[in-house]
């Protein structure tokens, strides 16, 4: 039979991964599937606990945000693990990619049935992520909201709006598939998938499985010209604004500043620049919920 494992991440959306335990057992029981439920203390344990597991699971489903299915990916100790998401954290803007709403029993009938479909899994160094990675103001306003919270999404779209008004564009030089550019910038991200911060739709029309990445890099400008520009990147709208918002696609990606920045993958911090952006051997094998 095969065996599953549940990782609980208990703080996200306000403790319902805690009370999602009794549903889990419920419906895993209902099957008469062999799994198992761990529930993590903090950002550091779910690595070190699937490191140094002694039984070997066919799928390992987070309960959580987006940060907890980091990793899960980043600390996986087999490639065909099969990877399972229920959203329960304040973005979840990876599962946004889908426009479906999500269904557990679809997703434990998938589980069962061993549906799924595979996705891209990118490398900044040697960190791997699947939906959006970001350098510029993007990762002030996240040390932010973890900072205070801000766990709804007028409370970080507040935050977001008083951290631009006071943001100092960086300087950041750039390889695109061997081609240089510098740019003073707010932002510059690259999108596997096409939202991030909560909603916002960052690239619209990316895919996850294409071998690409999609960049946009949002430049130096006014701050009124900025804040009449931030509300369109919630429908996309922000590609309109040619003199401002770059597009490239590429398959490789080099960041250097003269200033260190932290790096935002997949909603969380981890790490700094400089950092190359490559495509991974693997694949995010990621179960059905539709």
């Amino acid at each position: 039979m095969k065996s599953s494992l549940f990782i609980i991440n208990p703080v996200a959306g306000n403790g319902k991964g805690i009370e999602y335990i009794e549903k889990i057992n419920e419906e895993m029981t209902k099957r008469n599937q062999d799994y198992d439920i761990y529930i993590s203390e903090n950002k550091k344990s779910i690595g070190l606990y699937l490191s140094n597991l002694e039984k070997k699971y066919d799928a390992i489903i987070g309960v959580g945000g987006d940060g907890t299915i980091n990793d899960i990916v980043n600390n996986i100790y087999n490639k065909d693990i099969k990877i399972g998401i229920i959203p329960l954290g304040s973005g979840n803007d990876f599962l946004r990619n889908f426009n479906r709403k999500f269904d557990l029993n679809l997703l434990l009938d998938n589980l069962i049935a061993d549906n799924y479909i595979e996705y891209d899994i990118w490398k900044a160094n040697e960190r791997k992520f699947f939906n959006v990675f970001s350098v510029g103001v993007d990762g002030e306003i996240l040390i932010s909201r973890n900072n205070r919270k801000a766990n709804t999404k007028g409370k970080y779209l507040i935050m977001a709006i008083k951290k631009l008004i006071g943001y100092k564009t960086r300087d950041i030089e750039v390889k695109i598939d061997g081609l240089k550019i510098s740019r003073k910038a707010y932002l510059f991200t690259v999108c596997n998938g096409s939202y991030f911060g909560s909603g916002m739709k960052i690239m619209p029309g990316a895919e996850l499985n294409d071998g690409e990445l999609d960049i946009c890099i949002v430049n130096n400008c006014s701050k009124a010209k900025i804040l009449f520009l931030f509300p369109s990147i919630y429908w996309g709208g922000h590609l309109k604004f040619k003199g401002i918002v770059e597009h490239y696609r590429a398959k490789e990606i080099e960041i250097n500043c003269q200033e260190k920045l932290p790096l935002d993958l997949d909603g969380e911090i981890i790490g700094e620049t400089p950092v190359k952006i490559k495509i991974s051997e693997e694949k995010m094998k990621m179960i059905k919920f539709w």
